[in-house]
Order: structure tokens, then C-alpha cells, then sequence
């Protein structure tokens, strides 16, 4: 990649009106959201973020073709991944990827707390 800023989180939602948990997200993040994962494919090839909100609110197919594109990408290490399941949405995804043990899910049923301790692992 070209450019890393340590500081930023890349949010990747479609539903543009779910707020939580992005809106725990610590302020030395500075988020950079997008609605799509094509946007955010582009997104990632000109900076890498330290963290990702990724919406299981997307085909598998698109996931798995994010994550694995990001992967053949990333100079260093993995950013932390974070899957955001909408228990709105009838249909998630979460593929079944390692992603070097830096993973997580959280719901709208997960805790502030837990939410905040997950962020600022």
C-alpha cells in the first residue's frame, strides 16, 4: 500500500442510518466511511486503516473478495477486523477467515462496554 495512517478506521455499512457501535469508536480514530465495498476497495488501495468495521450486511462473495484483496495489499500487518452484524438485516455474513487472530463481531445486542474494551484492544 501507499500510505499508512495509524489512526484511521475504515467503517464499511451499507445502511447508512445504523449508528451503533460506530458511534463508540474512540476519538483518536479519525473514520472514513462508505456505504460500499467497492468504494472501499478503492479506499484501501491508497491508505491502509489500523482498524475495520466491515457490515455482515454483504454477500459473502463481496466480503471474501474485499478481505482477500486487502490481504494481498497490506505490506505489514493485518488491520484489526471487526464484523457489525445488523439483527435488522433477515440475512449476515461472515466468512470464515482467520485474519491472523485480530477478529471480532459485534451485534446491536453487544454491551458499550464490551463494544469500547473490543475498540480499544
Amino acid at each position: 500500500m501507499k500510505k499508512s495512517l495509524l489512526s484511521t478506521a475504515l467503517l464499511v455499512e451499507p445502511n447508512e442510518k445504523l449508528t451503533y457501535p460506530y458511534n463508540l469508536l474512540p476519538s483518536k480514530y479519525h473514520k472514513t466511511r462508505f456505504s460500499t465495498i467497492a468504494e472501499a476497495q478503492k479506499f484501501v488501495t491508497l491508505e491502509t486503516p489500523k482498524l475495520i468495521c466491515l457490515s455482515a450486511s454483504f454477500s459473502s462473495e463481496e466480503l471474501l473478495l474485499f478481505l482477500e484483496n486487502l490481504q494481498k495489499q497490506v505490506a505489514v500487518s493485518l488491520p484489526k477486523l471487526i464484523f457489525v452484524i445488523d439483527l435488522k438485516n433477515p440475512l449476515s455474513c461472515i466468512p470464515g477467515v482467520s485474519w491472523g487472530q485480530n477478529i471480532e463481531v459485534i451485534t446491536s445486542q453487544t454491551t458499550d462496554t464490551v463494544v469500547s474494551a473490543i475498540f480499544t484492544q
